[in-house]
């Protein structure tokens, strides 16, 4: 069955990211490449998403939080100047994820087992700060966007009402190749 060109093209994009990450992530320690693939897929999700803005003018640098172990953090310091949006990415490692320390967060990414503080979501949807979590999540710890396992690859399970809620959009491109709760 073939892709149409419109599907493929974002994903072609991506597949040569991950695949370029490859050799450099063979030298590395195990467990090493799946973080990068891991970064890659959260870096380039943020592509597709749009931002009020009131949040995030475009003069403004893109601030991108995480939550994750040291590890996950090297990998995931690789992305500090790269552009999104055409915004430079200024990367932001928080302790826990609570209202309190989302405060100019775009996007939050909960790497591992990093879980949100009960007062955290409703905070991310008030500042339109875009959740990704790998795993699936409970109810209670939900984020907009999941990186599930799944036959051994990566799938994203995007829960639409949170990210409308969240006053974001995701290009309608990437809804098409994705699961989406609504």
């Amino acid at each position: 069955m073939r892709m149409p060109a419109r599907l493929a093209a974002p994903w072609a994009i991506v597949a040569l990211f991950v695949l370029g990450l490859v050799p450099a992530a063979m030298a590395q320690a195990p467990g090493t490449r799946e973080r990068q693939i891991r970064t890659a897929l959260v870096y380039k999700l943020a592509r597709f998403v749009t931002w009020p803005e009131s949040i995030l003018p475009a003069s403004s640098p893109f601030i991108f939080c995480y939550v994750s172990d040291d590890p996950t953090s090297q990998v995931l310091s690789g992305i500090e100047g790269r552009a999104i949006q055409a915004r430079r990415t200024r990367m932001r490692r928080l302790e826990i994820a609570d209202a309190r320390s989302l405060g100019g967060c775009h996007l939050l990414y909960l790497a591992g087992g990093a879980t949100l503080a009960g007062d955290a979501r409703a905070a991310a949807l008030g500042a339109a700060t875009l959740i990704v979590a790998d795993g699936t999540r409970d109810e209670a710890d939900a984020a907009m966007v999941q990186l599930v396992p799944r036959d051994n690859r990566l799938s994203l399970l995007v829960d639409l009402v949170s990210v409308r809620a969240a006053q974001l959009r995701i290009d309608a491109t990437l809804l098409q190749m994705v699961e989406v709760r609504q």
